[in-house]
């Protein structure tokens, strides 16, 4: 979502049919912090992103440690779908 506070401006409706609420295999993908994710993926979804501050290295090389390649994505993803096996389409 491009913007918490535009997505949670619109109507539960809209809101539900983005997040139903009885799928819980989520991952969220944050190029900044994971902190306020909770709120989408719950306790039980998978955060990709930074959980730290203060890298002073280049941020290409710190990509795989954040998470943020296709095959971490993916693996999450998977993981998700493997805990709640129940909700795939």
């Amino acid at each position: 979502m491009r913007s918490w506070e535009l997505f949670e401006r619109q109507n539960r409706v809209y809101r539900d049919s983005v997040l139903p609420r009885d799928v819980q295999a989520r991952v969220s993908v944050e190029a900044g912090s994971v902190i306020g994710w909770d709120r989408y993926v719950d306790s039980h979804g998978a955060k990709t992103g930074r959980s730290t501050f203060g890298s002073s290295v280049p941020i290409p090389a710190r990509l795989t440690e954040f998470g943020f390649t296709p095959h971490q994505v993916l693996g999450a993803a998977r993981e998700q779908i493997v805990r709640f096996p129940t909700q795939r389409a």
